[in-house]
C-alpha cells in the first residue's frame, strides 16, 4: 500500500549496488531469472536495478495473483532467486 517513505535517487543508487553485490554474492549470474513477488514497495526499484547491473532477468510477480496463476511460477525451474515483500 501506499506509505510515507522516500528515496533520494543517491539512496537510490547504494542500495541498488549494494544489493547487485549481494545478488552476486549469493551465485546469481548472467542470464538467471530473479522473482520478485512484491505488491508496490519502495524497495522494488533498488531490486529490479540491481538485477539488471548483473545481467540477470527480472521476473515481477503479483502476490494477489490466482492461486492456479501462482503454482505456475512456482513450477518455473528456471528462476534462480525469489523475494518475497508483503
Amino acid at each position: 500500500g501506499a506509505t510515507d517513505k522516500q528515496m533520494s535517487y543517491a539512496e537510490l543508487r547504494i542500495q541498488t549496488l549494494s544489493t547487485a553485490r549481494a545478488l552476486h554474492g549469493a551465485g546469481i549470474r548472467q542470464n538467471d531469472f530473479v522473482a520478485i513477488v512484491s505488491e508496490n514497495r519502495l524497495e522494488f526499484p533498488s531490486i529490479s536495478f540491481a538485477s539488471l547491473c548483473i545481467n540477470s532477468v527480472v521476473a515481477p510477480i503479483n502476490p494477489f495473483s490466482t492461486s492456479r496463476r501462482s503454482f505456475k511460477y512456482n513450477s518455473l525451474s528456471t528462476v534462480k532467486l525469489k523475494y518475497f515483500y508483503r
